[in-house]
């Protein structure tokens, strides 16, 4: 659940009276009577727009981005009402009075216009209007339940441990604020690289215009011109990376249930893969082959000895995936949390003092991975898993999920307060502006650490929370779906969305990870399942071994 504001109430300031424009290199910087506007030409077809109403602009390093090459080939005019950028591919025009910006192309048809003024803001929050056509259609933002098209609902992104999603829930774990607009014309993308709370609403509010609108006191976006799809696709993927080639196993059927534990189980499930020639690749581990979920360890009892237990299952044709959350246990004799609270590495409340939630170790500290010493710590730490043996990493409770603020009634709430700090390499800013890169850079921070402990074979990883940008490091599922036909028929433009905003490694939990399939259900996923890139069964523990 989440509140949206009406426009009358939130609208109060709007962009208006141009005082300066000036060419520097590859930007054209606008000054008006109430805020800045720069607009950075990328490419003949890309261009990114950053807006603040304050004085200066956070020039915060992009989490997402990692390819943004000037262009300066490219024209400046001006008149009396408007400043006018030119490329071989595109004519942007703003209009001074407001920032209204409209965006043609080369033969002059007008592929997106604002509406009203550029832009409008309240207190922190800034919006984006821009005209809606009834031919239009909507592709991307990520894991966002609905149909393929977009279209006719209003969309939040922030996080969310969302365990009780319902076919319709919204948000889920992952924000990629991507938007595809596709005509019979042609095709635009839109990317909102904010990690603070967005919203998308795409009709709801009007079939006239569309908007888009950012918990923050700037705006920062790309636009990206096709006109094909394809062509959108593929330059939103130059700027936010590709995914490396994954294993050849990770290619094949995985198996996961919570509770494969003691390592006497592991074994014998094994075997019942081989006796009955039914083909599998992997399997995993959930958080009981941990002591007291304590991360980076072992329970002794359950698996007194992992390194032999992997080898044998190598032999047999398996590799053996562990689960790893961030929250680090609060224990005075737990190395792990020692460490990182000597050397500096977990967020911070505002006074200073280590933030401490509630996860499944009970009291614990979250790693503070927008720092790069985190990172390579956190990193070297998977040697007590790939070490053993370990061939791949499943990220998980990455929103990052608090039970500290559990509301069954608003999961947006379950995470880590807005107020904790995040140091972001000398860039500090609140839980709040960072929430939706946590997993994000803790993938990263795995995924670097398994390249420099084990340089010779291909990464593999998977991750319920990510932001733009996930496919450099993971892969992703879809979080903790259930038992449901209506979880199996919504899984698959969910799956196609989140490949069409970059990501191409998905797949969802086969045969609901909630309540148990029946055989007809759970053959029907599984043969979906089999056409998605990442295949794995996973259900919960408890629950029947149908899986």
């Amino acid at each position: 659940m989440f509140n949206w504001v009406s426009e009358d109430t939130v609208r109060q300031k709007a962009l208006n009276g141009m005082t300066g424009c000036d060419k520097e290199g590859s930007e054209v910087l606008m000054k008006f009577q109430q805020g800045n506007l720069r607009i950075r030409m990328l490419a003949q077809d890309i261009f990114r727009v950053t807006f603040t109403y304050r004085d200066q602009y956070l020039n915060i390093p992009s989490f997402a981005v990692v390819s943004e090459t000037g262009e300066t080939d490219f024209s400046l005019e001006q008149n009396l009402e408007k400043v006018i950028i030119k490329t071989k591919a595109l004519e942007i025009s703003i209009a001074k009075k407001n920032g209204s910006m409209i965006v043609s192309d080369a033969a002059g048809k007008v592929i997106s216009r604002d509406m009203d003024a550029g832009f409008s803001w309240s207190k922190d929050t800034i919006r984006c209007k821009k005209a809606m056509k009834n031919e239009d259609h909507f592709y991307g933002l990520g894991e966002k339940t609905g149909f393929l098209d977009k279209k006719g609902r209003k969309y939040l992104n922030w996080n969310t441990d969302e365990s009780l999603h319902t076919p319709n829930k919204d948000p889920l774990y992952k924000t990629i604020p991507f938007l595809i607009t596709f005509n019979e014309n042609y095709a635009y993308g839109i990317f909102v690289d904010k990690t603070c709370k967005t919203w998308f609403d795409l009709g709801e509010e009007s079939k006239e215009y569309f908007t888009f609108e950012v918990d923050d006191f700037e705006m920062d976006y790309y636009f990206i011109f096709g006109p094909e799809i394809k062509k959108v696709i593929q330059s939103y993927t130059e700027l936010t990376g590709r995914m490396e080639l994954p294993p050849l196993w990770a290619l094949g059927y995985q198996q996961c249930r919570w509770g494969y534990y003691p390592e006497e189980m592991v074994k014998d499930l094994a075997d019942t893969f081989r006796t009955k020639q039914i083909p599998c690749d992997v399997i995993y581990l959930d958080i009981d082959y941990m002591d007291e979920y304590r991360v980076f360890t072992w329970n002794e009892n359950r698996f007194p000895n992992p390194e032999k237990l992997m080898e044998d299952l190598r032999a047999q044709g398996f590799r053996v995936v562990t689960i790893v959350d961030p929250g680090v246990k609060k224990d005075s004799e737990y190395d792990v949390y020692l460490e990182g609270v000597k050397k500096d590495l977990f967020c911070k409340t505002a006074t200073g003092d280590v933030y401490h939630g509630k996860v499944w170790p009970g009291d614990a500290a979250y790693p503070d991975f927008t720092k790069e010493e985190t990172r390579k710590w956190w990193g070297e730490k998977h040697q007590a898993l790939i070490g053993k043996g370990i061939s791949g990493i499943w990220n998980d409770m990455n929103e990052p999920s608090d039970f500290t603020g559990d509301d069954p009634f608003d999961r947006t709430k379950a995470t880590v307060p807005n107020d904790i700090i995040m140091e972001n390499d000398g860039h500090p800013r609140t839980f709040r502006r960072y929430h939706n890169a946590y997993g994000f850079n803790m993938c990263k921070a795995t995924y670097e650490g398994f390249i420099t402990l084990k340089p010779e074979e291909r990464p593999f990883m998977v991750t319920r929370s990510a932001y733009a940008g996930i496919q450099r490091y993971s892969s992703v599922w879809t979080g903790d779906n259930h038992s449901w036909w209506e979880h199996l028929a919504s899984s698959m433009p969910l799956h196609m969305n989140i490949g069409m905003s970059g990501v191409p490694f998905v797949g969802g939990d086969v045969g609901g990870f909630q309540e148990n399939a029946t055989p007809e259900l759970f053959a029907r996923w599984m043969q979906l399942g089999v056409f998605t890139p990442f295949l794995r069964a996973h259900t919960t523990i408890g629950l029947s071994l149908i899986h």
